[in-house]
Order: C-alpha cells, then structure tokens, then sequence
C-alpha cells in the first residue's frame, strides 16, 4: 500500500473521530441559578410554549423504548429536543434545542434531579419524567390561579384612551400625580390604567416603585394578573409596547389600525403617535384585560 494511501486513511479515521467527540461533547452549558424553584417556575421567555405543549413533549419523551443519557444516534434527536423543551419551560434555562444530549443538556438534567430530591445521574428515565410531571402540574395549577384573577377584571378602553389624550403633554400632566421629569413613561401607564379601571392596592399606587417603574410594573402585572411579556408582536390596542431594550421604555396602545400601531408616551411626550414595528423589544399583553 503506497504512503499517499496510507495517509488518506489515517486522515479519515482521525476526523471520523473528531466529529464523534464533537457529537458528544457539544451542548449549551446551564445557566441555572441554585436558588430557582423548578417545580413552579415556568420561562416567560418560552411564553408561546404552554404547559400543554409540555405534557405533549413528556409523552413523547414517555414513548421512548430506551431512557436517554448521552446523545449516540440521529433517531433520539426529536426525542432529547423534547427533553431540552421541557428542561428550558421548566427551569428557565436556555438550552439550545438542538437534539443533542450534550454537557449542558446532562447538566441541567442533573439539577433538576438534585432539585427533585432524585438521583442526579443525568439519565432521563422513569424518575425523571414522574419528576416533570409533578412540576408541570404544579405549574398548570399555579396557572389556573392566576387566570381566575383577571376573570374579575374588565377595564374601559374607551376611558383609557380618554385619559391618555386628556394627559399626555407636559402641559397637561395631572396635577392629582407626581410627575418625574425624564423617567415618567410608567408613570403614566399606570394613570391610563387606573383610569380605566384597573383598582390600587398596597403594591400599586401613585409614587409607588410598580407604578412609575417599567419593570416594577411589569412584574406586577404578571404576578397579580397574570399579564404576559414576551417578544411576540401580536400586538392589540390596550397593550403596552417595550422600545429601548428590554423595558427602558414604556407605551400605551391606542389602538391598531391597518397594521399600524399608534401609541401614546410620556417621556418622550406623544399623542397617537404611529410606532415603527422595528423598534418595539417586546410587549406586556394588558388587552386582555380589557
């Protein structure tokens, strides 16, 4: 055999070996931070992914004839995909849904078992799907909860838009209101929405860090009404639009008309102002409230 041959073959088997290691190694490291609570912590970046898309995920996972620890062959790959759903929905990790059971998949396995006081072997076996199971019932109870709180809730959009045009410029600012020059766009959400109906507890009210924060408004929002943020644009008058990144800025959705979004704002001031789609980093889904 000639050398040219010789090395030919050794080249071959040499990256025959490294797409092996490749396969096996590869995956996402976790990200999960030790104090998350799995059992009752949905993502609200996987938003569009309900609980019912896990249960159909675990059924899949429950089909399988052979319990999954490191990806070996391109048959499992819809399988350990379902596996790197479930671990993101549940954990609020961000798994790269990529089918392959690699480090960061058996990592995120692990804790999770650790967090369900099971064995942590990182196998995806019979304990492992009793483990999410129980989580994912725990979340569709958690759920159901918070939906029975906005079945009481029916706001006024016509009043909302009433109030929004009654205050949006500065020389129209409710005198009834603090007022924080330069930072007043949540503050004015929130005035548009208690106008509208929406009642004032200890957690919200004027001057109060949920009611002139974004953030702080957004988390109270979803904790007491169940109200979703997400980057899903499907975006209806009674809405509030995110622009500057991740909540730096607020907007209340007047309304939608022909495909375009026309707003009101404090800081900048604006009065049914149409919004360039481009622009808005995600919305907070209060139409539903209405």
């Amino acid at each position: 055999m000639s050398r040219s041959i010789i090395m030919k073959k050794i080249a071959t088997i040499a990256m025959a070996i490294l797409m092996m290691i490749t396969a096996t190694c590869t995956g996402t490291l976790s990200s999960i931070s030790p104090s998350a609570d799995f059992s009752i912590s949905a993502s609200a970046s996987a938003a569009s992914y309900t609980v019912n898309d896990a249960r159909k995920d675990l059924a899949k996972v429950k089909s399988h004839p052979y319990v999954i620890s490191y990806y070996r062959s391109t048959n499992r790959k819809p399988v350990v995909k379902a596996v790197q759903r479930l671990i993101n929905y549940i954990t609020g990790s961000k798994l790269a849904i990529d089918g392959i059971f690699g480090d960061g998949t058996r990592s995120a396995t692990k804790t999770l078992q650790r967090r369900n006081n099971i064995t942590a072997d990182g196998i995806v076996g019979r304990e492992w799907e009793k483990a999410v199971e129980k989580c994912l019932n725990k979340l569709a109870s958690k759920n159901t909860v918070k939906s029975s709180k906005t079945s009481g809730v029916k706001l006024d959009l016509n009043r909302a838009r009433e109030y929004a045009k009654a205050h949006w410029s500065k020389s129209r600012r409710n005198p009834h209101y603090n007022y924080y020059a330069g930072n007043n766009c949540a503050n004015y959400v929130s005035q548009i929405l208690e106008y509208a109906g929406l009642k004032t507890d200890s957690g919200w009210h004027n001057a109060k860090y949920n009611y002139i924060n974004c953030g702080g408004l957004q988390n109270y929002l979803y904790k007491t009404y169940n109200v979703k943020y997400d980057r899903n644009l499907n975006i209806k008058a009674g809405d509030i639009i995110v622009t500057n990144g991740d909540l730096g800025h607020v907007m209340f959705v007047m309304e939608v008309k022909n495909g375009k979004i026309i707003a009101n704002a404090n800081t900048n001031d604006r009065n049914q102002t149409t919004v360039n789609r481009s622009v808005i980093y995600g919305v907070i889904h209060t139409s539903v409230l209405f």
